[in-house]
């Protein structure tokens, strides 16, 4: 077994030996191997401990034709601005002139970005950022002591934070959506800090309202029988996941991820979800029965909803799906039951036991598991409440997306009629729920002996 590697901080001599790697014009790839550190470690180590030192000299760039006298209240005698020897102190003359216009050294723009080695380094006007190995190591010990004195909030703010935050968050929000949500009104905590507060516990939403932090009992897998795969073996000849590969490489179009979604094991009803890879929007429909003929019928019925084979083709150019039996009716899930003879869509099968190439869509099952948790019974769900379920999914926006939701990226996508044969609406975040209660499922309480 290979052993762990052990990652440590830089002390206070690492330090000192980068300075005087600096200083002798080393370049950090050097450095990195000498201290036997990566070169991101050493690079990140000089920009964010390095120390601008302002310059007591007069770098203006309009120094040689400046004329400026007494620009600033100090009672100077009547000799040129430009001549001032108080430059590089607190009252500075620089921060008075609106003439005055600062130089910039192109040279820090490259590795190592500092002036340390720099042959011109006495000589140069310009202000300097300069690495100190004491100052550096100073100023890591006291971000170090910042991290572990909590956070640093005002009883305002925290009223303001808790009130636009914890129902949010109580909805079923991540602390990163929450934030990101209330971000223009005024709300500048970090998610880590957030979240720190939060685990204090002075929040009126807890650890217990994030989904993310609850244990559950991880259910064992079903073990699936050896001949599971190989149903219908022949038919998906010319539908395989190289098919897919080769065929969207062919022709630009987007993919839809198809998968079922199921209750309790004595519910005879499943959840047909249908996932757009590129926009991140999925969609529910609910199966009376988990089988082939439902999943047909529920094509069928999309399609008769928009009434129009272009359109369904359009928004559906092909659907990329798993093994499972409920899958298996390939020519009825293809062809059209508007146009006879002509066909919808394009379906083709990911490789056995490869739900990672349909990946999306198994991820985003999570956001549904916190509307309808697991070995829940879905049997008195019907189709309105799928639509709920998922526009308040798509409404929700995601740090993968630029902040943005589903339903944003959704709607410069597929065109306007789609929304509206199905009914689909964007929400506001104070509206959107994450939780059982979106569906009336909340957990009964358990009746107390007395």
């Amino acid at each position: 077994m290979s052993k762990k590697k052990s990652y440590t901080h830089l002390d206070l001599h690492q330090r000192l030996r980068i300075m005087d790697l600096l200083d002798q014009k080393v370049p950090v790839s050097r450095i990195a191997k000498e201290l036997g550190k990566p070169i991101s470690t050493i690079t990140r180590e000089i920009k964010r401990n390095s120390k601008v030192v302002a310059s007591k000299k007069n770098d203006c760039l309009n120094r040689k034709k400046c004329h400026e006298r007494r620009a600033c209240e100090r009672k100077c005698d009547n000799r040129l601005c430009k001549f001032c020897k108080s430059l590089g102190h607190d009252e500075d003359c620089r921060s008075v002139c609106s003439d005055y216009l600062r130089p910039y050294c192109d040279t820090l723009e490259n590795s190592p970005y500092v002036c340390n080695g720099c042959p011109k380094l006495s000589s140069c006007p310009r202000e300097k950022k300069l690495y100190n190995y004491r100052s550096a190591d100073d100023k890591y010990h006291a971000k170090q002591r910042d991290r572990s004195t909590g956070f640093n909030i005002t009883e305002e703010e925290f009223k303001k934070l808790n009130k636009m935050i914890s129902p949010l968050i109580q909805n079923g929000h991540s602390p990163y959506a929450a934030i990101q949500e209330v971000r223009a009104q005024g709300i500048t905590t970090s998610v880590a800090t957030l979240y720190t507060i939060i685990d204090s516990g002075i929040l009126n939403a807890r650890n217990m309202d994030l989904s993310e932090k609850l244990s559950r009992h991880r259910p064992k897998k079903k073990r699936k029988s050896k001949d599971a795969y190989a149903v219908l073996t022949k038919e998906k000849i010319g539908h395989m996941y190289s098919d897919y590969l080769e065929y969207i490489s062919k022709y630009d179009v987007f993919t839809v991820e198809m998968d079922c979604v199921e209750g309790k094991r004595s519910d005879n009803n499943a959840i047909l979800t249908l996932h757009w890879k590129e926009c991140h929007m999925q969609l529910y429909f609910m199966l009376d029965r988990h089988d082939p003929a439902h999943v047909v019928e529920m094509l069928d019925r999309i399609e008769t909803q928009f009434d129009s084979l272009d359109l369904f083709r359009e928004c559906f150019p092909l659907i990329l799906t798993d093994n499972g039996e409920e899958f298996t009716e390939i020519k009825g899930m293809e062809r059209s039951c508007l146009v006879p003879r002509k066909k919808r869509t394009h379906v083709f099968f990911c490789e056995p036991n490869r739900s990672d190439q349909k990946g999306f869509a198994e991820r985003n099952h999570r956001l549904l598991r916190m509307i309808i948790h697991k070995r829940k019974s879905i049997k008195d769900l019907i189709q309105s409440d799928m639509t709920l379920a998922s526009n308040h999914i798509n409404s929700y926006l995601r740090k993968s997306l630029g902040n943005e939701c589903p339903y944003d990226i959704a709607a410069r996508t597929l065109p306007e009629d789609f929304f509206g044969h199905l009914g689909l609406e964007k929400l506001p975040p104070e509206q959107i729920i994450l939780k059982p209660s979106l569906l009336g499922l909340e957990e009964k309480p358990l009746a107390t002996v007395k």
